[in-house]
């Protein structure tokens, strides 16, 4: 796996696909010439910053070391065939994105930073806190929507806590209470998608092809909500609308981070159920502005890592009911090597 990781980073990977590489390129010139002028971007101007200040002939190799203990974290020391498959679906997104320099380049030591204040021995405040504290400061200077990951994660570990009546009758309050919240709020949230595809759309630049539109205008509830339906539907079951291998491929990895999210906080503890829960806080983020299929894949690999405690949970739980012929094939970890 690190192999072809790493000829995707040295060699390339256009024989899979034209616009990774188009994209990274395009994203590093956008890149030299934000350092101009920070007012261009924030996440831009910063990115520039941090890739400027690493020699050219250490570029690549920091990006393969990123990549690296990406993938090393979330195989972890997991063996059994069904626990290895799902780490084989999550990964390969991971050894597409992450091989180019990107921002996900940048944001790689934060997410490993989180995943471990995530495994730490805190409470659910304690989570809540460690993960403001890293998001916040990275959405200052980066990308400002962490804050709105914050607020859902937030949220979504409140809810885990109430019972399912409770729960409703949250929900249903905060729906009654955006209910009276002003046009541009939901123009803000929503509005961002059909600015840029409405232009991409009427250029049929490189990576367009899965790029849509909001089917109408973000300016009520009612509408926003419809439109967030919409695009959960194009951004995770894809199929529903092309049917081409990516979107087949893109449809796996986004139900099989749907399980594992649900599995995690189903049957984890703490730990599992706030990692899980910071997944699907990214997701439900992503789905509100995201453009097309490939923004949505990249900017959801970077998250897919706090899957690592679930992924190495239901490892040891399959390994635990294999039967003791599997044991002896060495399917099972010794006794003394589990946690």
């Amino acid at each position: 796996m690190l192999a072809a990781f790493a000829v995707f980073c040295f060699v390339g990977a256009t024989f899979l696909s034209a616009t990774i590489a188009g994209d990274s390129n395009r994203m590093l010139d956008q890149l030299w010439f934000a350092t101009q002028d920070p007012e261009i971007g924030r996440s831009f101007y910063y990115t520039a910053l941090v890739f400027h200040s690493i020699p050219d002939s250490m570029l690549y190799p920091m990006v393969f070391l990123f990549g690296a203990v990406h993938i090393l974290i979330l195989f972890g020391r997991n063996a059994h065939p069904a626990t290895l498959l799902l780490c084989l679906i999550i990964v390969l997104p991971a050894i597409l994105f992450l091989s180019r320099p990107v921002k996900e380049t940048v944001l790689s030591p934060v997410t490993f930073l989180v995943l471990g204040l995530l495994c730490l021995r805190l409470n659910g405040f304690g989570r809540v806190l460690a993960v403001a504290a890293c998001y916040l400061v990275y959405a200052y200077f980066m990308r400002e929507y962490f804050v709105i990951i914050v607020a859902a994660f937030l949220a979504l570990m409140l809810l885990a806590q109430l019972g399912w009546s409770l729960r409703l009758l949250v929900v249903a309050g905060a729906l009654v209470g955006l209910s009276f919240a002003p046009a541009w709020l939901f123009e803000t949230l929503q509005g961002t998608r059909d600015l840029l595809n409405s232009v991409r759309l009427a250029t049929m630049v490189v990576g367009a092809q899965s790029a849509f539109m909001n089917p109408l205008p973000p300016d009520s509830l009612g509408n926003f909500l419809i439109n967030y339906g919409y695009a959960f539907l194009r951004l995770n079951l894809p199929v529903l609308f092309q049917l081409r291998m990516q979107e087949v491929f893109l449809l796996t990895v986004a139900l099989t981070t749907l399980w594992l999210v649900w599995y995690g906080a189903r049957a984890g503890g703490p730990k599992e159920r706030a990692c899980a829960l910071l997944v699907l806080a990214h997701m439900m983020t992503l789905n509100l502005f995201e453009p097309d299929l490939g923004s949505y894949m990249r900017h959801l690999t970077s998250a897919t890592i706090y899957l690592a405690p679930v992924l190495a949970l239901l490892d040891r739980r399959l390994l635990d009911r294999a039967p003791p012929a599997a044991a002896s094939a060495g399917l099972a970890a010794p006794e003394e090597a589990r946690p």
